[in-house]
């Protein structure tokens, strides 16, 4: 338990961005505030999304359950409002709450607003991404009164719910735009006016929705909603959560504040199906950052699932009885029992209505990954990876008889691992 009686909690969450993009940016020296905060906290090499699409992947970070249970299973749904959210919770005792730019608990498309829940956030500066038109789209409002040429630059018409993919011109000259323009920029500066604002003598949750994906809040491809990172877009937030740090750091919460970064998928192109379970999609950064902490590198399986029981044991806020996350190890002094193993699903159709159910389970330096359609053929139904010697799942072992023992140990553990996470908080409403 932390000896501070309640921190304050910074959370940078990305949208898309996979552990080996972060990687391969810092070491060209592209994120000098990301990097500085990696060498002085906790980072997690091992971190897997429980879902590769957004939504629910970004309800499982902020509730700390698998989407089989928190019910937003696919993008386009809303989170159940009987969920409750981290955020929620360390409003509830007492935390001043605030949201800047993007949160997706509920669908977005046709330029929709998101209502996000007042008992979340005391205050928020909701925008879902820079090239997202709606109405309420808070950064597209500060755009068009601060830089009205430069809005109409980008937007030459009048929004159109029937079209909502991503245009070349929109991207170019959002693109074009200086970095002080940005969305990101935006997100963090309204982070930092909001932190600068608050009130000293109660606990902060400050939330950093950034924009990194290259669709850049517009519609995904119909097909899926896979996306590569733009190298721009995450520039311009690592500045930015350097900016937010020299404020904190300048002011008096500087030395109990945790700041976490993090990000809710990876990222890919999900034309190709088998692009959907690969290390790319579903490893993502993880990184933990507070006064006295033990800097290191930490290799165990953990999930996002993780950081909701994590920030509310470093905000000494009695946890919700429905988390399934555990306590992240190397943050809160081991103090819990983790799993050993990390699990992705994914549960969509297509536009022709054919089943898309994937089921990706690591464990140690293995990893299988299931084709849950009976019209998939043996070579494509499942796949079994050593990650250790084969990183870049160039080699499937599932139909070498050498390793039939190994596959069939990690289909029983996988079962064993989709049994673990079901939902049993239901009452009972029959005596048998």
């Amino acid at each position: 338990m932390p000896v501070i009686e309640h921190r304050n909690i910074l959370f940078c969450l990305f949208d898309s961005l996979s552990l080996k993009d972060f990687d391969q940016l810092e070491c060209a020296g592209a994120l000098p505030a990301l990097s500085c905060l990696r060498s002085d906290g906790v980072f997690f090499n091992r971190c897997y999304t429980p879902c590769p699409e957004s939504s629910p992947a970004r309800a499982s970070v902020f509730t700390g359950l698998d989407p089989a249970v928190h019910g937003l299973w696919t993008n386009g749904v809303a989170l159940p409002h009987t969920e409750t959210t981290f955020s929620q919770l360390l409003k509830s005792a007492g935390y001043s709450t605030f949201l800047a730019g993007r949160y997706q608990l509920a669908g977005v498309s046709r330029w929709t607003t998101e209502h996000v829940p007042v008992r979340d956030f005391e205050q928020m500066a909701w925008a879902h991404g820079p090239l997202h038109r709606s109405r309420q789209n808070a950064y597209l409002n500060w755009l068009k009164q601060i830089a009205p040429e430069d809005y109409s630059s980008i937007f030459t018409t009048q929004a159109n719910p029937d079209k909502t993919q991503l245009s070349h011109q929109q991207k170019t000259a959002y693109e074009a735009l200086p970095d002080e323009l940005s969305f990101n920029h935006w997100v963090g500066k309204s982070a930092s006016n909001w932190i600068n604002k608050s009130i000293d003598d109660k606990p902060l949750l400050a939330i950093a929705g950034f924009c990194v994906g290259n669709d850049l809040g517009a519609e995904p491809h119909p097909d899926g909603d896979g996306e590569g990172v733009s190298e721009i877009a995450l520039r311009q937030a690592d500045t930015a959560i350097g900016k937010i740090v020299e404020h904190l750091r300048a002011s008096s919460r500087s030395k109990d504040t945790v700041i976490v970064i993090a990000s809710a998928r990876g990222n890919c192109d999900f034309a190709s199906g088998d692009n959907q379970m690969n290390e790319r999609s579903i490893r993502v950064p993880l990184l933990f950052s507070y006064p006295g902490c033990d800097p290191r590198v930490v290799d165990s399986l953990v999930s996002t699932i993780d950081i909701a029981p994590t920030v509310m044991e470093l905000a000494n806020v009695v946890r919700g009885g429905r988390t399934q996350g555990c306590l992240l190890p190397a943050v809160c002094n081991d103090t819990e029992a983790t799993r050993d193993w990390a699990m992705t699903r994914l549960r969509t159709s297509t536009l022709c209505g054919a089943r898309n159910w994937k089921t990706s389970f690591c464990l140690n330096k293995w990893k299988l990954v299931t084709q849950h359609n009976a019209s998939a053929d043996g070579g494509d139904k499942l796949r079994l990876y050593d990650l250790e010697s084969d990183p870049e799942e160039q080699s499937n072992l599932a139909l070498d008889q050498t390793y039939a023992g190994t596959l069939e140990s990690m289909i029983d553990q996988m079962i064993d691992a989709r049994c673990a996470l079901e939902d049993r908080t239901e009452p009972r409403i029959a005596e048998f």
